[in-house]
């Protein structure tokens, strides 16, 4: 009897059918990577489901899932129903041969290898696994980010941005409207955009963009300058014939941007009447414009033009000498205006037409 029994044993285990460990019903489904890994990519805070079936589990065995972190610490995570953590780990058996955990709320923490396992013998097992990748759209982080800010010339100024994401995201730095960096060049790789010292022509719009593989953020920051004003004048040394019209002009920077009577002009350093013809105009990023249009050019008219202006920042003062011309010049609007009793403008294009026209009657006759 003793011999029936071996020999029955011994078939029994001869014929034996190992366990067969696959895992399926995969949320989100698997992909293979570049390296030929078994991958699943969740998103943060979204639960993630994988069943494992098991064919041929010996009745004595229990089905096991676990996982290993990057640093190799083996988490046990079930054993059959049984979850080790409730909180993290729900275990269910949607079939006799299937078991499925659901990771609730998974977290970047959780990007690990998940394994299901039975034994088959002495510290053998069959195995399925997968790594699980965990992704976050960027999302930029106001309390740590640089907001609109206004600064003195000469402050010492960064832009800083932070943002949230997995994988890490990139993060850049450029200007609206596609300008150039102070630093050179149209973008700067980095949470931190050092801009040294202030200059006035550090003002306008930032845009940081955080990105990664799933997404990105962005926020544009406005850098404001106080400064004492900067001008430029249309022409420095402007011709014009006697009798003819001639506007006098300066483009003034500043901030803050002088207010109308912050502004002034004076002709061979004596303030231009108010009855002048002198005309404000607001722009934009910080720039006003002034005019001084002088109707009829006359030999007392010639000379040196200040225009000045300022703000709380100091002054500043810009000259244009005006000089005899024997032959009319265009305005800058591009037309000869001549001034007298009767006012008569006749743009360039205008007298050539009127030329072109005589010809014409003249030929026909």
């Amino acid at each position: 009897m003793e011999i029936i029994i071996l020999l029955i044993s011994f078939v029994t285990c001869a014929f034996a059918i190992d366990p067969n460990v696959t895992i399926i019903d995969e949320a989100p489904k698997m992909i293979i990577s570049l390296s030929g890994r078994k991958e699943m990519i969740a998103t943060k805070d979204k639960d993630v489901f994988m069943t494992c079936v098991v064919h041929n589990k010996p009745a004595d065995k229990k089905i096991e899932w676990r996982a290993i972190a990057p640093d190799n610490t083996n988490i046990e995570i079930s054993e059959d129903q049984d979850s080790k953590d409730a909180y993290r780990y729900q275990i269910d058996q949607p079939s006799a041969i299937s078991w499925r955990v659901k990771i609730q709320n998974i977290q970047i923490a959780d990007e690990m290898r998940y394994i299901c396992q039975v034994e088959i013998g002495s510290q053998k097992y069959a195995t399925e696994e997968r790594y699980i990748k965990v992704t976050e759209k960027p999302q930029i982080m106001d309390l740590l980010t640089s907001s609109n800010q206004l600064v003195e010339e000469g402050d010492p100024v960064q832009l800083t941005c932070n943002c949230t994401g997995w994988p890490k995201p990139n993060v850049k730095w450029s200007k609206v409207a596609g300008g150039l960096l102070p630093s050179g060049g149209q973008e700067y790789a980095g949470y931190t955009l050092n801009l040294g010292n202030s200059r006035p022509d550090h003002r306008g719009y930032y845009k940081c963009t955080c990105q990664n593989m799933v997404g990105k953020d962005a926020r544009v920051v406005y850098l404001g300058v106080v400064f004492k004003p900067t001008i430029q004048v249309g022409q420095m040394e402007p011709a014009q014939a006697y009798g003819y019209q001639k506007t006098l002009e300066c483009v003034i920077e500043a901030y803050p941007v002088p207010s109308e009577d912050q502004i002034t002009w004076t002709h061979e350093n004596i303030p231009v009447p108010s009855s002048a013809k002198i005309k404000y105009i607001e722009g934009a990023m910080n720039r006003v414009t002034t005019k001084l249009t002088i109707r009829g050019v006359d030999p007392n008219a010639l000379g040196l033009y200040t225009c000045q202006a300022s703000n709380n920042k100091g002054s500043t003062q810009a000259n244009i000498n005006l000089k005899y011309s024997s032959q009319p010049t265009p305005d800058i609007t591009g037309e000869i205006i001549r001034s007298g009793a009767s006012l008569m403008s006749i743009s360039i294009t205008t007298l050539l037409m009127l030329v072109t026209v005589g010809l014409l009657h003249t030929c026909k006759v």
